[in-house]
């Protein structure tokens, strides 16, 4: 049975493209003014936890970035976080909201979206959660926009956001970004010595160990009964392989991963609107009627 989709075209430029850039801008300050004057002030919540002890420290850590807790990512993103560590907490994360909000809007627009697909994403119950939790969902979103030969060093930053793209890359592509990523990682292997073996030993004491009981993982993998999420996965990944789809592949990749937290869904709900506009509504208005009623609820009783 086929899929009904928007047509996959990319549009690299669109009119209109500048006022959605504005108006990300503006709902990135929104929801930051938001978290700073409202939420965080009423200690409900932990907020920008992961930016205040890992991301905005880093950059004292670039060459070592396994002393400092709960980093788990590759150690050349300590290299894109350094210059986030200059400036106070509250500006850095301003900035990489507006970075974040500005390039899921360049990525609605690349696959055939508009400015009612970047209002929908920016406005959404998962955009004010990621205002609260800010991970470094930024630096995937860069690969998107990259060519396909340098998008492996972005997207394996955290493969679990958007990783699935390769899907719809061309054998060319996939070959030049091969050996291009190959000597990439024989370089980061010279400045940060054998570091997957460190990584993995991160990864296992502040993720792995979690995802049995962690109620906070939403990957479909995991809620979903197997093999449930693996078979809605290929069925969308070989539409995709198929159309060539971005887009698709990116929704396709959600439901392999093994771990996943709610905030970081901001992304795929991004391409969500594009693809699948009236299931996104649908989405937008559950989600902030039972979610965004009961915080509302809480706050007001605090």
């Amino acid at each position: 049975m086929a899929i009904p989709l928007t047509p996959a075209t990319d549009h690299e430029e669109e009119p209109g493209i500048e006022a959605s850039l504005l108006m990300a801008s503006g709902l990135a300050l929104f929801w930051w003014l938001v978290v700073v004057l409202l939420i965080r002030p009423a200690d409900l919540v932990a907020v920008w936890y992961e930016q205040k002890y890992v991301f905005t420290e880093v950059g004292s850590h670039v060459f070592n970035p396994y002393r400092l807790e709960r980093f788990v990512n590759p150690p050349w993103a300590a290299v894109f976080l350094a210059p986030f560590a200059l400036p106070p907490l509250e500006v850095a994360v301003l900035l990489q909201l507006c970075l974040y909000f500005c390039l899921l809007t360049l990525i609605i627009y690349k696959y055939g979206g508009n400015r009612t697909g970047v209002f929908l994403t920016l406005t959404s119950f998962m955009a004010m959660d990621n205002a609260l939790e800010l991970g470094i969902d930024w630096l995937p979103a860069i690969g998107l926009l990259m060519p396909p030969a340098l998008s492996g060093i972005f997207l394996l930053v955290k493969p679990q956001i958007a990783l699935g793209v390769g899907m719809t890359y061309t054998r060319r592509q996939i070959l030049q970004g091969g050996v291009f990523m190959l000597i990439f990682l024989l370089v980061t292997l010279l400045i940060w010595g054998y570091w997957p073996d460190e990584m993995q030993s991160a990864v296992q004491r502040y993720t792995y160990d979690d995802q049995p009981t962690n109620p906070y993982n939403i990957a479909p993998s995991a809620v979903l009964p197997w093999p449930v999420s693996y078979l809605i996965g290929l069925t969308l990944g070989w539409t995709a392989f198929k159309r060539k789809d971005a887009a698709l592949s990116i929704l396709a990749w959600l439901f392999f991963v093994p771990y996943i937290l709610f905030y970081s869904l901001l992304l795929h709900f991004a391409v969500l609107t594009v693809r699948l506009p009236l299931l996104a509504k649908i989405i937008y208005g559950a989600l902030w009627l039972i979610y965004g009623g009961g915080a509302l609820y809480v706050w007001l009783l605090r």
